[in-house]
């Protein structure tokens, strides 16, 4: 199996804990079996770019360290989910928009093109994954007004989440975390 690789906004333990609370409290609602995999507290992480496999790694951590990292912060205020409407393959925490965050994201996918890399083209969807692999339907309206019914998730949301920094993680599909950090530049 082979080796993949992907740039991220990585978050501080507080951000961890809350993220972690409203994780828990929709798994109570749902049943933890509605999705294959929860992702571990140390895992949450917001993707700028995936690599797939990727040989040139010292050319990565060089584009990381010389890009200038303004601080910025995400609103998460909502619960949503890719996939069909009752049975969301994935399911994950939905920042509001962020200029800084959207800017960084551009940024990276023309730096990477400059250099070769394949880049997406694809509107940038900023997400936090809390679960993937949607087992059984299970989602009768809109994702946020199912979950967010329950007064444990809306005491948990919107919450502010200060960006720590940018990561280029090795997945590690056997382990628990699954995500190894590689190169971390810190947001100052």
């Amino acid at each position: 199996m082979s080796t993949h690789y992907f740039l991220a906004i990585r978050f501080n333990k507080c951000v961890n804990q809350q993220t972690y609370h409203i994780q828990t409290t929709i798994k109570t609602t749902i049943g933890k079996e509605v999705y294959k995999l929860w992702v571990h507290p140390l895992d949450y992480h917001v993707t700028l770019h995936f690599f797939g496999e990727l040989e040139q790694i010292q050319d990565i951590m060089e584009l990381v360290a010389g890009i200038e990292l303004l601080p910025f912060s995400l609103m998460f205020s909502q619960i949503n989910g890719f996939g069909k409407t009752d049975m969301p393959r994935v399911l994950y925490l939905e920042p509001d928009m962020n200029i800084t965050l959207t800017a960084l994201y551009h940024f990276i996918q023309l730096q990477l093109e400059t250099r070769g890399y394949n880049v997406n083209n694809r509107v940038f969807k900023p997400h936090l994954t809390l679960a993937k692999k949607c087992q059984r339907a299970w989602c009768t309206s809109e994702i946020d007004k199912d979950i967010t019914r329950d007064a444990g998730v809306k005491a948990y949301l919107p919450f502010l989440a200060e960006a720590k920094s940018l990561v280029l993680y090795k997945i590690n599909p056997d382990g628990a975390p699954k995500y190894d950090v590689i190169f971390e530049r810190f947001i100052h």
